[in-house]
């Protein structure tokens, strides 16, 4: 009989599925990697019989797809349907989520992921195992994301009540000024029933910001002034999201057009709301490996501008001084020095 799991001649089709990953998937990869999630241990590019799956848990036989445009046609659709139900007889579970769900909405993913797991916890006893606990589906319904693991899921596990979110009744327009500003007055149901009739939204788009790195471990930024900044200030990389863009083609364009390099390795470092009150919109942070010029840059900022180049250790003294002025510039470059090892990660 075949081997059920990554036959031999599938190794390079997995090997390429891997390096040419959609940004939606290399996203959500980089939370689940590492056993971060819940302490279950997944793998990307699983081959299953004659198939390849995106994500798959093997202690719990589930199997994740991310659906991009490529899955929306009628025939792609039900060719997806086919390939589902043929894996399906060997006992693997599907999840299955958009290119959308997961740029918008990555803790609604994860969650969906974890209710998952726990369903599956409980509807098999024998796989249950928490910190001691006898049935490890006690642990598991009130998790959102477990931050809390050691690999093996003997640390403890981080347990966070699941809350109620506000509920949106009503939006009004009070000022719209281009893309670049919408401001809404909102009617809000709390969890306790309570109404706030005047709640400020504000809407602004996606944005990037880039820490680039070249061949050189030469870190780039920029030297600048702001409207909103007193003085210059140390700013990496960064730009607004074109309509119907995504965030990591977004930081390739504004690296490209800023500075003129372009990098070999993409590195996601946080997905992030500017205001947990008021929107303003979302950040995404990344980091770009291997960085080299190919152009000369085509910047369109109203600033001045001037390219500087740190080692590590002369940007982390920057960092430590305050000359990245803006709370998001200083939150990429702190959030990069850190994956990169330079700040204690406790």
């Amino acid at each position: 009989m075949p081997r059920l799991f990554n036959r031999k001649y599938q190794k390079p089709v997995r090997q390429r599925l891997r390096n040419s990953a959609t940004d939606a998937e290399k996203l959500l990869w980089s939370r689940l990697k590492h056993s971060q999630l819940l302490g279950y241990k997944f793998r990307r590019q699983q081959g299953i019989a004659s198939y390849v799956v995106d994500f798959y848990c093997p202690e719990h036989k589930l199997a994740i797809e991310i659906d991009g445009v490529t899955h929306s046609t009628p025939e792609e659709v039900k060719h997806d349907k086919e390939r589902q139900e043929y894996i399906e007889r060997y006992g693997v579970n599907f999840l299955r989520f958009t290119n959308s769900d997961v740029f918008e909405n990555l803790d609604w993913v994860l969650e969906a992921i974890v209710e998952r797991l726990a369903k599956q916890t409980t509807d098999d006893p024998a796989r249950n195992r928490c910190d001691g606990q006898a049935d490890r589906s006690a642990c598991l319904p009130a998790l959102r994301i477990d931050r809390g693991r050691d690999k093996d899921c003997g640390g403890k596990m981080i347990a966070v009540k699941r809350m109620k979110t506000w509920k949106t009744l009503h939006k009004e327009t009070v000022l719209q000024m281009g893309r670049f500003l919408t401001v809404e007055k909102h009617t809000v149901e709390l969890p306790d029933g309570g109404i706030i009739r005047d709640w400020p939204w504000i809407i602004m788009p996606e944005y990037i910001n880039v820490v680039p790195i070249t061949e050189e471990n030469e870190f780039l930024c920029f030297r600048q002034t702001k409207y909103a900044v007193e003085g210059t200030s140390l700013a990496p990389v960064g730009g607004f999201l074109e309509p119907g863009e995504s965030p990591l083609n977004a930081a390739k364009r504004e690296l490209l057009e800023e500075m003129g390099f372009e990098s070999a390795e993409w590195i996601p470092i946080g997905r992030f709301s500017v205001d947990a009150n008021r929107g303003a919109g979302t950040a995404n942070f990344f980091i770009a490996r291997h960085a080299r010029k190919v152009a000369e840059p085509t910047k369109d900022d109203l600033e001045e501008q001037e390219l500087v180049k740190f080692n590590q250790e002369e940007l982390l003294a920057a960092l430590r001084r305050g000359e990245f002025k803006s709370l998001g510039w200083a939150s990429c470059v702190s959030l990069a020095l850190l994956h990169l090892g330079s700040l204690p990660a406790k």
